[in-house]
C-alpha cells in the first residue's frame, strides 16, 4: 500500500521509481500496488490508467474529478460531480473488473482499542 501516492507517483518522478513498473506490470507476476491519495489530478495519468479497481470517495477539487475521469477505464463523465457531493463512507467504484462504475460503502472501522503497553518505556536496543 502506498499512501500519499503522489509523493512518489507524480509525472516527473513515477518513471524513477519502482511503483510505475509494478502497476503496469505487476499483474503478471501475481504482484499489485494499493495507491491511496487525496490528491489524484498529481498522480500520472498513465499510472492510474493502468490500476485494475479504483474506489473513490469525497473530491471536492474539480481538478481532482476531472483527473480521475479522463484516465479511468469507464466512463465517469456522469459521475463527476457526484464525486463533490458524497457523504462519509460513500464511495464510487470502478475499474476493469467493474463493468460499470458501481455505488458502494465503506463502514467506519471502530474495532480496535490502542491500549498502553507494560513494560514499554524500558525497552532497549541489543547491539
Amino acid at each position: 500500500m502506498l499512501e500519499e501516492a503522489h509523493k512518489l507517483l507524480s509525472t516527473d518522478i513515477a518513471r524513477l521509481t519502482i511503483f510505475e513498473t509494478i502497476v503496469r506490470e505487476g499483474r503478471k507476476f501475481g504482484l499489485g500496488l494499493m495507491v491511496v491519495d487525496q490528491m489524484p489530478r498529481k498522480i500520472h495519468e498513465e499510472v492510474i490508467s493502468q490500476l485494475n479497481t479504483v474506489i473513490i470517495m469525497l473530491l471536492t477539487n474539480v481538478k481532482d474529478r476531472e483527473h480521475l475521469v479522463v484516465s479511468s477505464e469507464n466512463d465517469l463523465t456522469a459521475f463527476k460531480d457526484e464525486m463533490a457531493r458524497l457523504d462519509v463512507g460513500e464511495t464510487i467504484v470502478t475499474g476493469i473488473s467493474v463493468p460499470l462504475p458501481l455505488s458502494g460503502f465503506v463502514p467506519e472501522f471502530t474495532g480496535i482499542t490502542p491500549r498502553p503497553r507494560d513494560g514499554f518505556d524500558d525497552f532497549t536496543f541489543n547491539e
